[in-house]
């Protein structure tokens, strides 16, 4: 058997895209699980996209039940309080806010010009039904929280 650096290295290649092919199979696996399907990835690029030419960004929220009470919490991170309108229906919760454009800008820096975001608005449903009437809200520091009772 004698020593022939061609085919080594036509096995090296070979061995290299084997492992690349592996690479790109697994990555694909986790992007899909990541992002679900193709329509999620395409779903979540229209939202991307939309919030960039509205200029309206969807705060993030948690949403859990505690006991008799349906909990949520919203962060608004540069809105402006006194903008803050809040409406809680039986089976969902609306949220608006004005940024204040100055703490927003000096929190993205020069990024910010090229995101001009002007509010927060946000739509969520709610695990459970709630009466409206007995929801209360707390704001601190950016984060709201709101508070309705269950409805029986």
């Amino acid at each position: 058997m004698s020593w022939d650096p061609f085919k080594i290295i036509e096995d090296m290649l070979r061995n290299m895209r084997k492992r690349m092919q592996e690479t790109e199979r697994l990555m694909d696996e986790m992007l899909q699980n990541f992002l679900g399907s193709e329509r999620t990835y395409e779903r979540f690029y229209e939202k991307a996209m939309e919030t960039l030419k509205s200029g309206k960004e969807e705060p993030l929220a948690s949403i859990y039940e505690e006991g008799e009470y349906v909990i949520i919490a919203v962060s608004v991170p540069g809105a402006k309080r006194e903008t803050l309108d809040i409406k809680v229906f039986e089976d969902k919760v609306e949220i608006i806010a004005s940024l204040d454009t100055r703490k927003v800008s000096r929190a993205w820096g020069y990024s910010y010009r090229h995101l001009t975001l002007r509010e927060y608005r946000g739509l969520y449903p709610l695990p459970s039904r709630v009466d409206p009437s007995t929801a209360r809200y707390e704001v601190k520091g950016d984060l709201v929280l709101i508070r309705a009772k269950k409805k029986y």
